[in-house]
């Protein structure tokens, strides 16, 4: 696997794609024998480009196909967590925010804990989907057409590739901005916030 740098979730990631033998190689001048390619690269106008939206749909008819027999044991409002990745200042917060939704009948989701087949599984039978902006939140490619995805932007990141995404497979998006003066979302406002996202569902 040759990416640009390491990060502290990839060994994870891979654990849950089922690749248990790999090497980890900086993005650097490598020499191959062969390689398998991925088929677009991360940025936000590829994702925002038709042709990436039918691979999306044909990867998702696969996995309904195969893994998704029992979506009615999974939940119509998830809030993905990012608590078990929080820094140790921020991390009673995390579970604060944690309160707010499961309190609003959110079940509370942490996509580290689940293969991809059970993520697929979560994101397919959800018609509300909420969480802190990250690539956990791109699972929505698997929901059904006209899904609700909140994003809560993290400061001094705004990240609109979730944009191209919901546009690309007819879902609704929605952001708000953590307002804090230490970076963190208010409470009050998160909320109202999910308070409205779940209005849209019911409506």
């Amino acid at each position: 696997v040759v990416i640009p740098k390491t990060t502290p979730w990839i060994e994870t990631f891979l654990h849950q794609a089922g690749v248990q033998r790999h090497t980890l190689s900086p993005c650097e001048t490598i020499a191959l024998r062969r390689a398998r390619l991925p088929t677009i690269t991360k940025n936000g106008f590829m994702l925002g480009e038709p042709i990436t939206g039918l691979a999306w749909r044909q990867l998702a008819a696969n996995f309904n196909h195969d893994n998704l027999h029992d979506r009615h044991r999974h939940d119509a409002f998830i809030y993905v967590s990012r608590r078990k990745w929080a820094q140790e200042d921020t991390a009673h917060h995390h579970v604060l925010m944690e309160d707010v939704f499961a309190e609003l009948g959110f079940a509370i989701v942490h996509p580290e804990d689940h293969d991809l087949h059970t993520q697929a599984a979560m994101f397919a039978a959800a018609r509300c989907i909420v969480g802190e902006d990250g690539s956990a939140l791109h699972n929505i490619i698997f929901s059904q057409p006209g899904a609700v995805l909140g994003v809560i932007n993290t400061r001094g990141r705004v990240n609109y590739w979730h944009a191209g995404i919901c546009h690309l497979l007819g879902h609704r998006l929605a952001h708000i901005d953590a307002s804090g003066e230490d970076g963190l979302i208010d409470l009050v406002e998160l909320r109202a916030f999910a308070v409205q996202l779940v209005g849209a569902v019911r409506r």
